[in-house]
């Protein structure tokens, strides 16, 4: 025999106890279920109202678990679902398909989400969602999870220190614990990249007209004060970095790589320093390490064509460069030999 399920609405829509029915229907085995085949049995489940938990509404739908698990944890979560289909065997809570294959349309999409919640309270793994495309070879392109948000509303701006702006709309949000549920602690990370079997051939990447460009630079990437890009050598092993701890507007530096050169800027942005495969150039003075003639570093060690600022020469030359032995003023004289 073959099930088939289906909800139906067995009172007015104005009667305040609105009642869900569950329909199960069996067909003969074997039954290609054409309307002309007639059941040979119906079975129905009905769902009352539960007022039991929900100050939010009085008519829901409950499959599986009714003892409100995930409702004691996470306020508003059961009593907000019109529907609920709680997991009373600890796996998993629904199950959404597709296949490409049984769309009509070509280039469509095949599968929609839902809402999920699950609580980890044993050592045992848990994911909330798991998205999972399997694409054959030779098929169409796929995506593990795609996220449209429309707005038809005036762009309101945020950034690192005003995330939740009023009226704000973005893509993706990722916070760590619930300002309602108490005992929340710090989480591992709120974004890994792993191999799982089979690598990627790129990290991320933020599209060519991804991001709205303004006097001239595109946000892609908006990080708070001693926040930093960190490499790891290895376990445990904190590697080379870059930290930003920039308090003011005006103390803002920024380093611009163009075609063959790199650019030191400041805020306004006005170059200071400049890096090219034909120069190097500086639109400050700038400032050699210095030291007294008795303390010089060297001049073999550092190497010929090394500059330092001589504090203590009589004359008053200044600079001295090294010739890969003896540290020699611009008149060629040897530092300390005169």
């Amino acid at each position: 025999m073959t099930p088939i399920l289906s909800f139906r609405r067995s009172l007015p829509l104005s009667l305040t106890a609105f009642v869900a029915a569950l329909v199960i229907t069996t067909f003969p085995a074997g039954s290609d279920m054409a309307p002309r085949g007639q059941p040979e049995a119906e079975e129905t489940v009905r769902f009352s109202a539960d007022t039991r938990t929900s100050p939010y509404a009085t008519q829901r739908v409950r499959i599986g678990a009714n003892d409100a698990r995930i409702e004691k944890v996470i306020p508003g979560s059961e009593n907000n679902g019109w529907f609920n289909s709680i997991s009373p065997i600890g796996r998993a809570g629904a199950i959404f398909g597709s296949r490409s294959s049984d769309n009509p349309t070509a280039g469509d999409s095949g599968t929609y989400g839902s809402g999920n919640f699950v609580i980890h309270d044993s050592d045992k793994s848990a994911w909330a969602g798991y998205d999972e495309i399997r694409v054959a070879n030779g098929a169409g392109g796929g995506s593990g999870r795609e996220i449209n948000p429309i707005s038809q509303k005036p762009l309101v701006p945020n950034d690192p220190v005003n995330i939740y702006a009023a009226g704000q709309v973005s893509a993706l949000t990722l916070s760590s614990g619930r300002p309602d549920v108490r005992g929340s602690r710090t989480i591992t990370a709120y974004l890994n990249l792993q191999a799982n079997g089979a690598d990627a051939d790129k990290g991320i990447n933020v599209g060519y007209n991804a991001v709205v460009v303004k006097n001239g630079q595109a946000d892609a990437i908006n990080l708070f004060r001693q926040h930093a890009i960190q490499q790891w050598s290895d376990t445990g092993i904190r590697g080379s970095r870059i930290r930003f701890d920039t308090t003011t507007a005006a103390g803002g530096m920024g380093i611009v790589f163009n075609d063959g050169a790199i650019n030191f800027q400041e805020a306004t942005p006005v170059t200071l320093f400049t890096i090219s495969s034909q120069i190097v150039a500086s639109a400050k003075p700038i400032k050699f390490p210095s030291s007294p003639i008795r303390a010089l570093p060297p001049a073999a060690a550092v190497g010929a064509g090394a500059t330092i600022y001589v504090t203590d020469d009589p004359k008053h030359r200044g600079l001295a460069s090294s010739d890969g032995r003896n540290w020699r003023f611009m008149d060629g004289t040897i530092a300390g030999f005169d």
